[in-house]
């Protein structure tokens, strides 16, 4: 996808680039495309087989799993990784977080508590309720002239998401209703500032990697 080839690029300009650590802001992510998820979490976990497991979705009322794997990918980042989350962090975000912790590379969590919406979901469009009882696009007005009527998005929860991490018993976890805690908590506002020089999650960033670095 677009999105992909993006990142994909993105990663390998950062590595042309010589940075010394990765900044990932996850702030008010509230999760996406499992596809993409498996893309961005291949190249943030270092070197690991394609087709390693990394994410399972549970379909508790049809009774099955889908797992996620690995891909192959030329560019990973191998380099420090800070992640900045808030309390809009979820879902794929929050599975990209614990996917690499599970393998080491998220050289801190910096922020506060995530949502804990570890889940899978399909939407879709439909519109309000007609007077019929039937759901249609189009109604009438007081003066009974056609309009069309406003289009809602419905959100359905069709799965949990379970990290894969050897570490845990049984070698995976449910991260629903578990919020990550960040190692380096931030309090106060939870402002976003356009001046990365003002931005007190990236400054915790910066100052935790040079105690790293001078240590």
């Amino acid at each position: 996808t677009h999105v992909e080839e993006e990142f994909k690029n993105a990663i390998k300009a950062y590595n042309a680039d010589g940075n010394r650590a990765l900044i990932l802001d996850l702030r008010g992510n509230g999760g996406g495309s499992s596809t993409v998820f498996s893309t961005v979490a291949s190249a943030l976990i270092g070197q690991v087989p394609a087709g390693e497991p990394l994410l399972e979705i549970h379909y508790a009322k049809q009774n099955r799993d889908t797992i996620v794997y690995s891909k192959a990918t030329e560019h990973i980042v191998d380099t420090p990784i800070y992640v900045l989350c808030d309390g809009q962090t979820a879902s794929a975000s929050e599975a990209l977080i614990g996917t690499m912790r599970a393998h080491g590379t998220l050289t801190a969590l910096i922020g506060q508590n995530t949502v804990g919406k570890g889940v899978a979901q399909n939407g879709f469009i439909t519109f309000q309720e007609g007077e019929s009882g039937y759901i249609v696009d189009k109604g009438l007005d007081e003066n009974g002239e056609e309009i069309d009527l406003n289009a809602y998005l419905v959100q359905l929860v069709v799965g949990k998401y379970y990290i894969y991490d050897s570490a845990k018993e049984g070698g995976k976890y449910c991260i629903h209703e578990r919020p990550f805690v960040p190692d380096i908590p931030v309090l106060g506002d939870n402002l976003i500032s356009p001046d990365y020089n003002e931005d007190i999650y990236i400054h915790c960033a910066v100052e935790h990697y040079n105690g790293q670095k001078n240590s």
